[in-house]
């Protein structure tokens, strides 16, 4: 009995040795062609990447973005949680359970590619991203609902740009791949952001039909039911009084006769002067 057990403890021994040697022979494990693992970042979601070697050095530009990246990571995850608590609305709790679940994905594999790099990834929202935070929680009902879509609308259409311009400008072709691998999850979560806005997932009250939105109307008094007594002769009616006629006009006075213009007296004819008689003519005797 006892031999029994020790060659079997042997052949345990044995086999555990073997497994060992084919994973230290695995290429996988090698720094330089290693590949992130797919326990945390789920295939449906984002491909494994192609980690570059140990101590790779990021220009200023790709530190910036790693940076940034991380950060809008972290504010999703946390407005998210906030969302799956305090929204009214059952469609805006699963957008926010989605976009915490994407996004921890997301936020891993960005924490995978920085510790290859040496560099630190927020573990927080920006300051900017913190009291928007803050000021989500203050808010409640379906308040609260549309504000947290209106912020994620905004937020994704930053962060769209964001990874944008790194997967076409940026200089690691890790982190390039990674942003080109990341924008078409972005994308999604924009247009379901928006698609829960114009739908009324926010749960806001709907429309009030315009029958209820007016007082009602005061309800008419029964007509009694018509007597079989014979209906009582109406009044005579009182003929109206005569209207007095006119008075005649008064003539208007005659027009009093224009005086006739006095003749004008001729004038008195001028009566010429006598001719003084002609002086003689020289040598010729007076009479």
């Amino acid at each position: 009995m006892k031999s029994k057990t020790t060659l079997t403890l042997i052949a345990s021994l044995a086999f555990s040795g073997l497994v060992n040697t084919a994973l230290a022979q695995n290429p996988a494990n090698g720094a330089g062609d290693a590949q992130a693992p797919a326990a945390s970042t789920p295939a449906s979601l984002l491909p494994a990447l192609a980690l570059p070697s140990a101590g790779t050095k990021l220009t200023r530009g790709d530190s910036k973005f790693l940076e940034a990246a991380s950060e809008s990571g972290a504010e999703e995850v946390a407005n998210g949680q906030l969302a799956t608590d305090k929204a009214q609305s059952d469609a805006v709790k699963q957008l926010a359970q989605k976009l915490v679940t994407d996004h921890s994905a997301v936020n891993d594999q960005l924490q995978q590619l920085a510790s290859v790099y040496g560099a630190k990834v927020a573990s927080a929202p920006s300051r900017a991203g913190k009291r928007e935070h803050d000021k989500l929680a203050k808010d409640s009902g379906t308040n609260f609902d549309t504000n947290y879509l209106k912020a994620e609308v905004d937020d994704h259409q930053k962060a769209i740009d964001l990874f944008q311009k790194e997967s076409t400008g940026g200089d690691d072709p890790a982190l390039k791949q990674f942003a080109s691998n990341v924008l078409p999850v972005l994308q999604q979560h924009l247009k379901d952001a928006q698609d829960a806005e114009i739908a009324g997932a926010a749960g806001t009250a709907p429309a009030v039909p315009v029958a209820s939105a007016t007082a009602p109307a005061t309800p008419t008094t029964p007509t009694a039911p018509a007597s079989d007594a014979p209906a009582a002769p109406a009044a005579p009616t009182t003929p109206a009084t005569p209207v007095a006629p006119a008075a005649p006009a008064v003539p208007a006075a005659p027009a009093t006769p224009v005086t006739p213009a006095a003749p004008v007296t001729p004038a008195a004819p001028v009566t010429p002067p006598p001719a003084a008689p002609a002086a003689p003519a020289a040598g010729t005797p007076a009479p």
